[in-house]
């Protein structure tokens, strides 16, 4: 990965990651994945989603929109 993708991960964790109180955080999770999966397809045309998702062991998950 390169410091650009580095960059992109930070931007897709800080706008689905919310801190709740005192050492505790919560996250967004159909979005945070929607925008990861969308990173990995930007960033690598070989990218499957599917395979993902297994490796996620996600059972039930659509991302065919992208986030705006």
């Amino acid at each position: 990965m390169t410091k650009k993708h580095f960059i992109e991960l930070t931007k897709v964790i800080s706008q689905n990651v919310r801190y709740d109180g005192y050492n505790d955080y919560g996250i967004n999770y159909k979005p945070f994945l929607k925008d990861l999966m969308n990173l990995c397809k930007e960033s690598n045309s070989l990218f499957n989603e599917d395979q993902f998702k297994k490796a996620i062991k996600l059972k039930s998950f659509k991302s065919n929109n992208k986030r705006g």
